[in-house]
């Protein structure tokens, strides 16, 4: 084999550490990515920069045992400080 055009899923499971995918592109002296691709691998990259922030937001406990609603009442339970 010269020359292998990796798609997304096989760039994936390369980086997956697939054993066949691995073995196949360490074979391969030349390796191309079309723009496709690499438009679909920049758009994953920048939805998980973009999602990181919100992830690590979602994820951090609930720390309040109050919640305000917005509208002048709040909300307040004890179970709220331990989730």
């Amino acid at each position: 084999m010269r020359a292998l055009l990796l798609d997304t899923n096989a760039y994936a499971a390369f980086k997956r550490g697939s054993p066949e995918a691995v073995e196949i592109i360490r074979r391969v002296p030349l390796i191309a990515v079309s723009s496709i691709v690499l438009g679909e691998l920049l758009a994953v990259l920048l939805l998980a920069a973009r999602a990181a922030p919100t992830r690590r937001i979602v994820q951090a406990p609930l720390t309040a045992t109050e919640l305000s609603l917005g509208f002048g009442s709040q909300l307040s339970h004890p179970a709220l400080g331990s989730m």
